[in-house]
């Protein structure tokens, strides 16, 4: 006899179409299964459905409740007529949240920050003659699918209202701040937005300069780099706006270009009152510097190369760092597939938190797996530069590690691989990298890592390209 155990229960015909209606849930428009699951709660604990669900109901719904969100410096929501800047009289409505009526807002809503900002207040005090000084961070925002083809919505736009507040900082990655600011940046021949006389090394402008001004981006001679200040760009920007009614399309473009700033009426640095104070006070966030297509990118791949062509196969490397333990808290972002379909030099490619750790593991590859090399001079000369190689993952964790303290509020006084002059500090590893490298192969490096004097502890980092 069979064991009734065992037997096969019958599937109720109402619990089979419940479930497959449930399973058939946000098919048609894709909604991540942890989305799904948030607004089915939401509908469960609402009790019914509205009478409307379409996408235009409800913006209109949620627009109706921020409009009446209002507080003692207007609106949460307000909006600024902005000019097109190919449509000369005509205007486009843009929504803003207003810093103020942010602040209020916040501190009505959220205990924690409630909290925090009246101890700050009560520690000091701000005023028309105090202020505090603001950070304002500047990125592009795309809204609606990322991944789309074809996303013209692309909007960039910091406003201030009255607020007792002094610009402190603007820290972005290059490519928003040369939105913001509209300097040329990499594209251009001067290519720093702080350096009015550092030009691209590829332009070899500098061998034709009769006046010896002209500084190449690879020079580590920081006193011959002369710095833009809030007079220098109110002249630049007046000589712009001179030119332009004197110059034909072209001739303002070639002028343009070798200044390094386009001129924008309605940009950010045409504004005479706090426009011009911005490029003295912009600051180039340290992470995209070192880790997003940056230098650690960059020193990893030419390490990897060096060890390569020394014996030390790639595929060995790779092996290495697929076996390695990785602490839980870190095996989401471990480095297993960096070193895969690469060239023997090529910059690493990866995200930024696989490479904060493929930096740490190659220092280990080099100091554990590789710690028969003899010193430098008792090697052949084709092998020294595997010797010199081997300080370069070294110095580039020391100064990720400074940089992370930085934001810890640890007290970094300088680099401690730095070289100080005229007020300004190179790295070390700057020079190491030409002299070991080549100028040529130096794609992009830090220029300068210093305080600002203006903000006090702030590490940033100034990158030429």
């Amino acid at each position: 006899m069979a064991d009734s155990s065992l037997a096969v229960q019958p599937v109720h015909a109402s619990s089979a179409s419940s479930a497959a209606r449930l399973s058939s849930i946000g098919r048609r428009s894709y909604v991540s299964i942890r989305g799904l699951e948030a607004v089915l709660a939401d509908v469960k604990q609402l009790g019914e459905l509205p009478d409307s669900v379409s996408r235009r109901t409800i913006k209109r719904r949620r627009d109706e409740q921020l409009a009446e969100c209002s507080t003692e410096f207007g609106p949460l929501m307000q909006f600024m007529d902005v000019p097109e800047e190919d449509k000369p009289g005509e205007v486009v409505k843009v929504p803003i949240l207003p810093p103020a009526a942010w602040l209020a807002s916040a501190t009505y809503q959220c205990a924690g920050w409630r909290s925090f900002f009246q101890a700050r207040l009560q520690a000091s005090p701000c005023s028309h003659t105090a202020p505090w000084k603001i950070v304002v961070y500047a990125d592009e925002v795309s809204p609606g699918n990322q991944l789309k083809h074809c996303n013209a919505r692309l909007y960039l736009r910091t406003y201030g209202t009255l607020v007792f507040a002094d610009i402190g900082v603007l820290v972005a990655d290059e490519a928003a701040i040369k939105q913001a600011l509209e300097n040329k940046g990499a594209s251009g021949t001067v290519l720093c937005c702080h350096c009015s006389n550092v030009i691209d090394f590829k332009s070899q402008l500098q061998w034709h300069d009769r006046s010896g001004e002209l500084v190449s981006s690879l020079s580590t001679d920081v006193r011959s780099w002369r710095l833009h200040t809030e007079n220098s760009v109110k002249q630049l920007i007046a000589f712009l706006q001179e030119q332009r009614s004197v110059l034909n399309l072209g001739q303002f473009a070639k002028l343009e270009q070798s200044l390094g700033f386009n001129f924008r009426p309605h940009g950010l640095l045409a504004q005479p009152e706090w426009g011009p104070k911005f490029v003295e006070r912009t600051m180039f966030d340290w992470m995209h510097v070192y880790l997003v297509h940056g230098v650690a990118n960059v020193q990893c791949g030419l390490v990897v190369g060096v060890l390569a062509r020394h014996g030390f196969s790639i595929k060995h490397m790779r092996e290495f760092a697929q076996g390695f333990n990785w602490p839980a808290r870190l095996r989401g972002a471990a480095p297993k597939t960096v070193l895969d379909k690469r060239g023997a030099s090529e910059p690493i490619k990866c995200s930024a938190s696989e490479l904060l750790n493929f930096v740490q593991l190659l220092r280990d590859i080099v100091y554990r797996q590789f710690d028969v090399m003899k010193s430098p001079a008792e090697m052949p000369g084709s092998a020294v530069s595997l010797v010199n190689a081997r300080a370069a993952p070294k110095r580039l964790a020391n100064v990720v590690r400074q940089s992370l303290g930085a934001l810890e509020d640890a007290v970094v006084e300088s680099a401690a691989d730095a070289i100080h002059a005229g007020g300004y500090t190179v790295a070390r590893g700057d020079i190491a990298s030409i002299q070991l490298y080549h100028a040529a192969q130096v794609e992009k490096r830090v220029g300068r890592i210093e305080f600002h004097a203006a903000v006090g502890q702030v590490t940033w980092s100034c990158v030429h390209l």
